[in-house]
């Protein structure tokens, strides 16, 4: 990765772990976290949990949730970066999607011409419209 910024000490960087928030489909469970060598991603038994034993947080220890599911609040679903925010029908605008549905990075996009997100939606309860929609977050 070549950078021009930072006085150019930007030109390498080391990506050793990958760090993953996860939770489950249902929307019925906590946030978990766990970590994985860059060079292992694809062996399941690499994945290293963040979890409490005794009281101490510790990388090694079964996952255990850093954001617990709260019965009132807001259920985790999918996840990924959310400069957008969901929104119901008929109050879209101003970076809102109603029913906003796993929004992902565009590869190749970038924080020096603005981030480009595809972002999905889904009105699930007539199954119309489902789409895919393009959009650029300003950065800076």
């Amino acid at each position: 990765m070549s950078r021009t910024s930072d006085g150019g000490t930007l030109s390498m960087w080391s990506r050793a772990w990958v760090y993953v928030f996860s939770t489950g489909f249902q929307r019925d469970k906590g946030i978990i976290l766990r970590r994985v060598r860059e060079d292992r991603i694809t062996e399941p038994d690499a994945y290293i949990g963040w979890g409490s034993r005794d009281g101490q947080w510790n990388w090694g220890n079964p996952p255990t949730p850093a954001l617990e599911h709260e019965p009132s609040a807001e259920k985790f679903g999918e996840m990924c970066v959310r400069p957008l925010r969901g929104s119901a029908w008929g109050e879209e605008g101003d970076g809102k999607v109603a029913q906003l549905y796993g929004p992902s990075i565009v590869p190749g996009s970038t924080l020096d011409d603005g981030l480009q997100l595809l972002v999905s939606q889904w009105k699930t309860d007539e199954g119309w419209p489902y789409r895919a929609m393009q959009f650029e977050v300003p950065v800076g």
